[in-house]
């Protein structure tokens, strides 16, 4: 299981980089998937949203964006990633506490607030728990739809576990994945990799 990180300089990600992250992981991995395989892969989606490579079920992935930076989580096993970009959001401490407030469980709620006389940790201790939420739903195959407020990122959730994935000092990132996978490594694509 790989994390992908790509910063874009104007134009977006989206396929064309879903193909290069798909053609390096079978390289890595010495699957049988050539670059013209890969460049015909249909990607579809399943009945809860979550996209998966037709010609190839085999192989998972997770998407997920934020300002400049595009990232996915590839692997044999489900797994979800959420990645914010702390570098454009503006720390205000009434947002981010009213968000909590209205989708995150009671024991969430209190971690950030135990970050609310610091604007920066109230703003991280916040995107630590947003990030693992979204992750799971994507894990679970669901979207924003099932609840936020549903689950509580603290409690024993079967069969899933978190990653924090370090991707830099101004990106909170997180995964989550079966209870015995984990990332084996972080891997930045270059802007002129994307064909």
């Amino acid at each position: 299981m790989y994390v992908y990180l790509y910063k874009s300089a104007g134009r977006p990600a989206g396929v064309r980089a879903l193909k290069t992250v798909l053609r390096d992981y079978a390289a890595r991995k010495g699957a049988d998937i050539d670059g013209v395989a890969a460049e015909r892969c249909v990607i579809e989606r399943a009945p809860g949203g979550k996209p998966y490579f037709r010609d190839f079920p085999k192989i998972k992935f997770s998407v997920s964006h934020s300002g400049a930076w595009w990232a996915c989580l590839v692997g044999t096993a489900e797994a979800g990633l959420d990645i914010e970009d702390l570098s454009f959001r503006k720390t205000r401490n009434h947002r981010y506490l009213s968000v909590a407030r209205r989708f995150f469980s009671a024991d969430e709620r209190e971690y950030v607030r135990a970050g609310n006389d610091d604007p920066e940790a109230l703003k991280g201790r916040f995107f630590f728990v947003w990030t693992r939420k979204e992750a799971y739903l994507k894990y679970m195959g669901e979207g924003l739809g099932f609840g936020l407020d549903s689950f509580s990122i603290f409690d024993e959730l079967p069969g899933a576990r978190f990653e924090t994935v370090s991707a830099g000092r101004d990106i909170q990132a997180a995964c989550c994945c079966g209870a015995g996978e984990t990332p084996e490594g972080l891997i930045f694509i270059k802007q002129n990799s994307l064909g």
